[in-house]
């Protein structure tokens, strides 16, 4: 079955399970919000197309076939390479989005994700059309790097895309079970807490599958400052109804905020 495919059929699941059972009631309008962020997605998928018309697949597989990377200097077993690789290309993609918020021109490209208002299957959707290319160049000099295969890459963006949709979905599960899970894995609730617009709680839990990076590098926070029950999400400056057009999302990074400054002052503590 093509990726696309079953990827969409777990976002109509999700949102589905969200739409009868939210956790926090929309602010915004859904329908506003979905075809923006569905129409995003759809333009980022264009200009990566566009200005990478090869795939991070196809270029692990050249990769692979010229024998480059770390891992092609050994004879490992393939299993045990599956899994260090995606380990590994978690971890970076971790360090890759803590630099996102340290680093100015990252970080507004970034901000884009975060300046969503309301919280929900959509919003893993948003994400700036450079943002996306700037990541996945970094990703290719992983993949490079490591010499990555093509199978392990396919896992990991399966899996990653997969817990993307999971953690941003608006709903509650049960507490023991989301205790049991961050030992593990990121979950909703912990991953929103990451969504927050007060500056402590935006600056932790920057995992994307596992959860043992912020438990190992002190970036973890169990729950948000104001308590579930009370927390906002989105970026300060940046929730009036406007941002959330295309247009506006298209050009937010070219906006200043005192965000940045606030979160790096607290980082510098």
């Amino acid at each position: 079955m093509n990726l696309l495919a079953v990827l969409f059929f777990i976002f109509i699941i999700l949102a589905g399970i969200e739409f009868y059972k939210p956790w926090y009631k929309p602010k915004s309008t859904k329908l506003i919000r979905w075809l923006t962020y569905i129409g995003l997605f759809v333009f980022n998928t264009f200009i990566l197309r566009f200005f990478l018309p090869i795939s991070i697949i196809v270029f692990a597989v050249n990769i692979e076939q010229l024998q480059l990377g770390i891992f092609n200097f050994f004879d490992i077993p393939i299993f045990i390479e599956i899994i260090l690789s995606v380990i590994i290309l978690d971890l970076m993609n971790y360090l890759f989005h803590y630099l996102s918020h340290i680093y100015s021109p990252l970080w507004r490209l970034h901000r884009v994700h975060h300046a969503d208002s309301d919280y929900d299957v959509t919003t893993h959707l948003c994400h700036h059309p450079l943002e996306v290319l700037v990541t996945t160049l970094f990703l290719f000099s992983i993949v490079s790097i490591f010499g990555i295969s093509a199978i392990a890459v396919l896992i990991f963006s399966v899996v990653m895309e997969i817990n993307g949709l999971f953690i941003h979905t608006n709903i509650k599960i049960p507490q023991r079970l989301d205790k049991l899970l961050r030992f593990i894995i990121i979950t909703p609730e912990m991953h929103r807490v990451h969504h927050s617009n007060e500056i402590g709680d935006l600056n932790s839990n920057f995992g994307a599958i596992f959860s043992w990076w912020d438990y190992i590098f002190k970036t973890y926070c169990s729950q948000p400052v104001a308590g579930y029950d009370a927390i906002q999400v989105g970026v300060q400056g940046f929730t009036s109804s406007k941002w959330l057009l295309l247009p506006w999302l298209l050009i937010q990074p070219f906006y200043k905020d005192d965000v940045f400054h606030k979160m790096n002052k607290i980082e510098s503590k």
